[in-house]
């Protein structure tokens, strides 16, 4: 319980933080060969170094937010994480409906931002999407959740957070979709929805401009987002 194991293939190393009262350590994902960010029901994300297994390189105590009903009753557990393709950022899925992106500042995990009025219930898995975007490009920017509330969402964190290198999402994806922007606006914002229904368990993007999701019935949906031409 509370730990990671990892097998390299020749030995097992157990990242384990030490913490006052049990918990258990629900997600992983690594950022790098050797760095790893993990979390778990004790509302706090953990960034290692899987060489030096000792202890973590620093915890982030994810705060209660009381700015929503769902939030008032749910804790911020920790149920996923996802790395961008650069290694700059981390989603962190909550347990109150709220999707937490992290950076991380000398081997120290700070919050860039939180998205909230999106999800009913707990976000159960994330990813960012790249749609096939070329090599000098990055995917920061665009960032899909999806819940136990049968929702998958898609946010456009902005420059703000994405940085410059980052995409604009508004450029590449079929305008129908979007959501009115509103003028000047800099913060991260939601950009659109689509109604899976089931409670997803995993969401993955493989490069094209389709999800995959697979929830509690026995199928995978791909979901095809269509793109500007």
């Amino acid at each position: 319980a509370g730990s990671v194991r990892i097998w390299d293939g020749s030995r097992l190393r157990t990242l384990q933080p030490e913490t006052a009262a049990p918990f258990l350590m629900t997600c992983c994902d690594f950022r790098s060969g050797d760095q790893l960010a993990s979390g778990g029901t004790n509302c706090t994300v953990y960034l290692w170094d899987i060489g030096r297994p000792r202890k973590p390189l620093d915890a982030f105590a994810v705060p209660r937010d009381d700015a929503g009903a769902n939030q008032v009753c749910n804790p911020p557990m920790v149920h996923s994480l996802s790395w961008s393709s650069s290694g700059r950022l981390l989603a962190v899925g909550l347990g109150d409906g709220s999707v937490l992106v992290l950076g991380v500042q000398k081997k120290r995990l700070v919050e860039l931002t939180r998205l909230r009025e999106g999800h009913d219930d707990s976000v159960a898995t994330l990813c960012f999407p790249d749609l096939g975007m070329d090599s000098k490009s990055n995917s920061d920017r665009l960032l899909a959740s999806a819940g136990t509330d049968g929702a998958i969402l898609l946010w456009d964190l902005k420059r703000s957070v994405g940085g410059d290198a980052s995409v604009d999402p508004r450029k590449i994806l079929a305008n129908d979709l979007l959501t009115e922007e509103v003028a000047g606006e800099k913060d991260p914002a939601l950009l659109f929805g689509i109604p899976h229904q089931h409670k997803a368990n995993w969401m993955v993007s493989t490069g094209t401009n389709t999800l995959f999701v697979a929830d509690t019935t026995a199928l995978i949906t791909g979901h095809t987002i269509p793109l500007q031409n």
